[in-house]
């Protein structure tokens, strides 16, 4: 028997996290992305994190989430976080999130949330 006949083998799946309440969010590092059609045929993306706990997930990107996640490169470490709705005139409002990166010239997590409360209000 070969070492890689001996060992034994669990699949791993990602879990799927739905960023639906105001505050909701998940954190972890940015391992793949990749393009999915939803089930009105709109394309969109799919990002797929390792939390922390070493644990994975995956979220679905909305035309926000979309936006922002472009500037964010596979590999970096992510905080996404739901912060609500914006009404477009159009049959379902546009959900509205936060998205951070670790940087260390940047805000700490507490700041950059006030940082972006403050604008969103303000416009």
């Amino acid at each position: 028997m070969t070492q890689q006949q001996a060992r034994k083998w669990k699949a791993i799946e990602a879990e799927f996290i739905k960023l639906d309440e105001v505050g909701a969010f998940v954190e972890g590092m940015l391992t793949k992305r990749s393009a999915v059609n939803y089930r009105e045929g709109d394309p969109g993306e799919k990002y797929e994190l390792v939390r922390d706990d070493g644990r994975s997930c995956t979220v679905l990107g909305t035309v926000e989430l979309i936006d922002k996640m472009a500037n964010v490169t596979v590999g970096a470490y992510v905080h996404i976080e739901y912060t609500g709705t914006t009404d477009t005139g159009s049959k379902s409002p546009m959900k509205n999130y936060l998205v951070l990166t670790e940087d260390a010239g940047g805000s700490t997590l507490a700041d950059a949330q006030k940082e972006h409360k403050a604008t969103a209000a303000a416009s």
